[in-house]
C-alpha cells in the first residue's frame, strides 16, 4: 500500500506545479480586466481549469495526510475499538461514495472523449476542449478510492 501512498505524493507535487501556472494566468486575468479593461475570456476558463484540477486531484493526498475536516478532538477521546469501528464507517463511505462516483462518471467521460466535447460557454468565438477535464475528474476519483483503501486497509485490517 506504500505505491498508492507515493503515488499520492507524487500528485502533490504535480499540484504545486500546477499552482505557478494558475498564479500567472490570475495575474493576467486581473491585469487585462482592471489595467486594460479588456478581460480575456481565455484566462477565466484556464484559470477554472487549473483551480479544477488543484482541487481535485488534491483530494486523495488531503485524505492521506489527514488534511480533511474532521472532529480530532472527539475521535481521539474514543475507545481504539470505537475509533475502529468509526473507521470503517468512514472509508467504508467514501469508498462507496467512489465506487458510484466512477460507475456514472465513466460513461460520462467516454461519451465526452469520443465526441470531443467543447465548451460553448463563451459562445462561438472560443470553444475549448474540455472532455479532458472529465477525464482528470475521473482520475482523482479513482485515487482518492485506492488512497481510502489503503488507509482503511492500514487503521482497520493491519490495526493501526
Amino acid at each position: 500500500m506504500d505505491v498508492i501512498s507515493r503515488i499520492s505524493r507524487n500528485i502533490a507535487f504535480l499540484i504545486m506545479i500546477i499552482t505557478i501556472p494558475l498564479m500567472f494566468i490570475t495575474v493576467y486575468g486581473a491585469v487585462a480586466r482592471y489595467l486594460l479593461r479588456h478581460p480575456d475570456i481565455r484566462a477565466m476558463f484556464f484559470g477554472e481549469c487549473f483551480y479544477g484540477i488543484l482541487f481535485s486531484l488534491g483530494g486523495a493526498y488531503a485524505l492521506k495526510t489527514g488534511a480533511l475536516v474532521s472532529m480530532d478532538f472527539v475521535y481521539k477521546r474514543l475507545s481504539p475499538r470505537i475509533r475502529r469501528a468509526l473507521d470503517v464507517i468512514i472509508y467504508s463511505v467514501i469508498i462507496i461514495s467512489c465506487v458510484v462516483l466512477i460507475v456514472y462518471a465513466a460513461p460520462w467521460a467516454w461519451r465526452a472523449f469520443l465526441i470531443r466535447e467543447t465548451s460553448t460557454m463563451f459562445g462561438f468565438i472560443f470553444q475549448p476542449e474540455i472532455w479532458w477535464l472529465k477525464w482528470v475528474l475521473l482520475i482523482s476519483i479513482g485515487l482518492m478510492m485506492l488512497q481510502a483503501l489503503s488507509m482503511a486497509w492500514e487503521k482497520v485490517v493491519r490495526k493501526r
